[in-house]
């Protein structure tokens, strides 16, 4: 599929960032188990990935946690006091193993993967990591290849659901004790 048009449910600016001239090698359509397992996988050997997932991009919460990372000038995130981890069965190539999910307040199922990434590893960086670029590195380098677009789906994601919060303050304006 090199060279072949995408369409994305996020803006083109958003695609852009990861695909310059809109263009990718594979598109994904559905962010499930199966769709998120193949973007990591193919990501991974190189490929420009492109993950869609409709319903969280028609997600009016997720939509908006989106936009309120790319406004901000400096975020910093962290995971919210009522997240916990819990194991949950997982589909590994041909094997179901148990792996950690994200356990949420006022969401009814365990989250492990959106957009090809790994939920509760994105958590777990973030309380290291803090500003939302180092989170982005250290994921890559820790957890694996994954595209831009997949990562901030899935942040987006994480905001929206108030498994991660979001502190915009400018780090620059703290006074030093």
């Amino acid at each position: 599929m090199r060279g072949s048009q995408f369409d994305s449910p996020f803006p083109p600016a958003y695609c852009a960032a990861v695909l310059p001239d809109g263009r990718c090698d594979v598109v994904i359509i559905g962010a499930g188990p199966a769709g998120s397992t193949a973007a990591q996988l193919l990501a991974s050997w190189g490929l420009s990935v492109v993950l869609s997932d409709a319903a969280l991009a028609r997600d009016s919460e997720v939509r908006s946690a989106f936009d309120q990372l790319r406004a901000a000038a400096h975020v910093r995130l962290r995971a919210a006091d009522a997240v916990r981890f819990e194991p949950a069965a997982i589909i590994e190539g041909r094997e179901v193993v148990m792996r950690n999910a994200l356990i949420v307040a006022g969401v009814d199922a365990p989250l492990q993967f959106a957009a090809g990434v790994n939920l509760p590893a994105l958590v777990r960086l973030a309380a290291a990591c803090g500003e939302v670029p180092a989170l982005i590195e250290a994921y890559q380098a820790q957890v694996g290849r994954v595209p831009l677009t997949g990562l901030l789906t899935g942040l987006s994601l994480l905001v929206a659901r108030r498994a991660l919060v979001a502190d915009n303050s400018d780090p620059g304006s703290r006074n030093a004790d």
